[in-house]
């Protein structure tokens, strides 16, 4: 169809045409591709400190560290027992603030940890924005 157009009006009504075909699916392609490109592309660990800046801080842990941190940060207990699925996951990825808890994962590396970690923080802050006035207050409060 569009190169009858092309043929038979010549090559700038051909492309007129062409454009007014195309032009819905390019606008909606790139609409839906970098309408929210920012926050797709980003690196968890990135995106999070884009939303909380220096509010928060990111760390991996060994197991062993981890398990003698509950006794620091009591509410950190989890249930490692006797559990199989756990003798795979050795690293855990912490973000906090000060000694808030935001987000805990448990995963087979230090780094995998700690993405999973940032991106579960990220999901939390953005489902509840407030959550980043509030951790100002706090350290404001502590200082």
């Amino acid at each position: 169809l569009i190169g009858a157009v092309h043929i038979d009006l010549g090559f700038n009504e051909g492309q007129r045409a062409a454009l007014h075909v195309i032009k819905p699916m390019t606008s909606t392609i790139s609409r839906t591709t970098f309408a929210s490109i920012d926050a797709r592309f980003l690196h968890p660990k990135q995106h999070l400190f884009e939303m909380a800046g220096t509010l928060v801080s990111v760390k991996a842990y060994t197991e062993e560290v981890f398990l003698r941190l509950q006794n620091v940060f009591p509410h950190w207990k989890c249930n490692m027992g006797n559990n199989s699925n756990c003798t795979n996951s050795k690293c855990f990825g912490v973000v906090r603030c000060r000694d808030i808890v935001i987000a805990v994962a448990r995963e087979s590396s230090n780094r995998a940890a700690v993405n999973v970690a940032c991106a579960l923080a990220v999901e939390v802050l953005k489902a509840n924005p407030q959550i980043i006035d509030r951790l100002r207050e706090v350290i404001v409060a502590k200082k």
